[in-house]
C-alpha cells in the first residue's frame, strides 16, 4: 500500500481537525467543537432529508443506538476501563481485526483473555440471534449450488483483504472511524459504496463490463 500513501507528517495527524488546524494556523483545541458540530449538522441534514428515512421510526432509532453505542464503545476503553496498571488500547466498534481476533481466541481460549473488540463480536452475533428468535426469524440457511458458495467465498476474501487495507469495514471506517473525524474514513466509505454499487450492477447484468456501464450511467 506504500505507493497510495499520502505522508502527513507535515500536517500532525490524520484528521480532519489536524488538516484544518496546518491549513488556518488555528489551534486545534479551537478548531474541535466547530468541526464537529458542522460534520454532525450535515450528516443529520443528509440523514433527515429522506422522507422516507424520516417515516420510519425504526430506522431512526436503529440509527440513534448504533450512534450511542459507538460512543459507548470510546468511553467504556477510555474511561470506565482505564487502568494505569494495565493500560488498554483505545477502540470502539469494528469487525475485521476483532473477528481474526475472535478466531484466534477460540483456538486458544485457555491461554487468552477477551479483549473489547472480541467481546463486541460476541455481543453481536448473540443479539442478532436472540433478535431473530423474537421476530420468529430464526432458520438455517444454505447455499442454492456450488456456484453461488464460490460467489460468497471470493466476496468473503475480497472483504477480508479490503478490510485490512482500509483499515476497517463498514462499521470501523464507516461509523467509528467517521467519529474521530479521520481523514481516511469518508474515503474508504466512498470507496465501500462504490464496490458494493459496482457488485450489485454485475450481480443484475451478469457480466463485469456491462455492470460497469450501467453503473456509470445510473449509479
Amino acid at each position: 500500500v506504500e505507493p497510495t500513501n499520502l505522508d502527513l507528517s507535515e500536517v500532525g495527524g490524520q484528521g480532519l481537525v489536524d488538516l484544518a488546524a496546518w491549513a488556518t494556523g488555528i489551534a486545534q483545541e479551537r478548531l474541535q467543537l466547530p468541526i464537529a458540530l458542522t460534520v454532525v449538522a450535515a450528516l443529520l441534514v443528509y440523514c433527515l432529508g429522506e422522507r422516507r428515512f424520516r417515516a420510519s421510526p425504526r430506522n431512526v432509532l436503529a440509527g440513534l443506538v448504533i450512534g450511542v453505542t459507538v460512543a459507548a464503545g470510546w468511553a467504556v476503553t477510555g474511561v470506565l476501563g482505564a487502568d494505569d496498571f494495565a493500560p488498554q488500547p483505545l477502540e470502539s466498534l469494528s469487525f475485521v481485526t476483532p473477528l481474526g481476533e475472535s478466531l484466534v481466541y477460540l483456538m486458544t481460549f485457555s491461554g487468552s483473555t477477551v479483549n473489547f473488540g472480541i467481546g463486541a463480536v460476541g455481543g453481536v452475533i448473540v443479539g442478532a440471534w436472540l433478535g431473530s428468535l423474537k421476530r420468529g426469524e430464526f432458520r438455517i440457511e444454505a447455499f442454492d449450488d456450488g456456484k453461488e458458495m464460490l460467489r460468497h467465498i471470493a466476496g468473503a476474501a475480497l472483504m477480508g483483504v479490503g478490510g485490512v487495507l482500509a483499515l476497517g469495514c463498514t462499521v470501523g471506517q464507516g461509523i467509528t472511524g467517521l467519529s474521530t473525524l479521520s481523514l481516511g474514513a469518508p474515503i474508504a466509505l466512498l470507496a465501500i459504496f462504490t464496490g458494493a454499487g459496482l457488485g450489485l450492477r454485475y450481480l443484475e447484468e451478469g457480466s463485469l463490463a456491462e455492470a460497469l456501464r450501467v453503473f456509470l450511467q445510473r449509479g
